[in-house]
């Protein structure tokens, strides 16, 4: 054993046993003292959160747009929304002012944009035209990476705004969307397909039909990026056929055939002039099976009038 080892055994365990109690104490008043000292102190104003950093760094920049991003409005109601996403974009009209590094710049752009979407959507009247200004003003810089990154921002601004269109000016959308991915299933262009075929289902539903299907053969054909290896193209471009599909149902004939539990050949067309429900459900979806009963009960209803559900039961399983 070595000596400091000896000594500490030396050590009267009834004096460790009053040092204990004596350092807590000592935490105890150390922390009332402080709190004192706090109480005491002149009240000093709260920082402002969407003043911009005076002298800033690119880091303190950098973390400064992104602590704005993820704040959260202090109330629920519309307009103290509104004027919390007004304080957000004065702060990033305030950014775009400085002279800052293109990853920045964009930063603040995307902080702009993002402010005044979200104006829009709680009652802002004015924010689309002040949006469309401020994206107008970005397709004119000199700079080409702002230009390009405008470009992007300008098509997701249209296809927001498709209720605004004519139906020329919305048909040359898809027609441009489809002309870029004829050349190449770039990602950017990808994820337009998809957002443009969307955001036409709510206003012009056979021009989503037909965009849908174009898209579709575009990019189950087209040139693909080198580094997309991990994009199944095929799969999304059945799933923009079925979105069609989907699309094109109302008024039409169904197509449903397959084989029961009994072994029996099914064709839908065969129960032309009944009123057929098809319910597509799986016994892991707990809700399909909550549906269960009531759509039995639907059944034994009106089956003498010509209802039928139950088959379509087992078969969609």
């Amino acid at each position: 054993m070595n000596s400091g080892a000896s000594q500490r055994s030396r050590i009267p365990r009834w004096a460790l046993s009053l040092a204990i109690p004596l350092v807590l104490l000592g935490l105890v008043l150390s922390e009332q003292s402080a709190r004192t000292a706090d109480e005491n102190a002149a009240p000093t104003a709260a920082a402002d959160p969407f003043a911009v950093p005076e002298n800033p760094s690119e880091l303190s920049l950098n973390l400064f747009m992104t602590r704005l991003m993820r704040m959260r409005p202090d109330g629920n109601s519309d307009e103290e929304r509104r004027a919390h996403f007004a304080k957000v974009e004065a702060a990033a009209d305030k950014l775009l002012k400085l002279d800052l590094e293109t990853d920045l710049l964009l930063k603040a752009v995307e902080l702009k944009q993002g402010s005044l979407m979200l104006e829009e959507q709680f009652g802002d009247d004015t924010a689309a035209g002040r949006l469309r200004t401020f994206l107008d003003n970005l397709l004119e810089d000199p700079r080409p990476e702002v230009v390009a990154d405008a470009r992007r921002r300008d098509e997701i601004y249209r296809i927001e705004h498709l209720d605004a269109m004519s139906d020329e000016q919305r048909k040359q959308m898809v027609d441009d969307v489809a002309g870029r991915l004829k050349t190449g299933v770039e990602p950017q262009t990808f994820s337009a397909a998809f957002r443009l075929a969307g955001a036409l289902e709510k206003v012009d539903v056979q021009l989503a039909v037909a965009a849908y299907n174009t898209f579709a053969g575009h990019i189950a054909q087209g040139p693909r990026p080198a580094a997309a290896d991990d994009v199944n193209y095929q799969e999304a471009a059945e799933v923009m056929r079925a979105a069609a599909r989907r699309l094109d149902l109302p008024g039409n004939p169904i197509e449903v055939t397959g084989t029961t539990f009994a072994g029996d050949a099914f064709n839908i067309a065969d129960l032309k002039g009944k009123v057929v429900l098809i319910d597509f459900w799986a016994t892991w979806c707990a809700p399909c099976v909550a549906e269960l009963p009531h759509v039995q009960a639907l059944y034994e209803q009106h089956h003498n009038d010509g209802f039928l559900s139950g088959a379509f039961r087992q078969i969609c399983e």
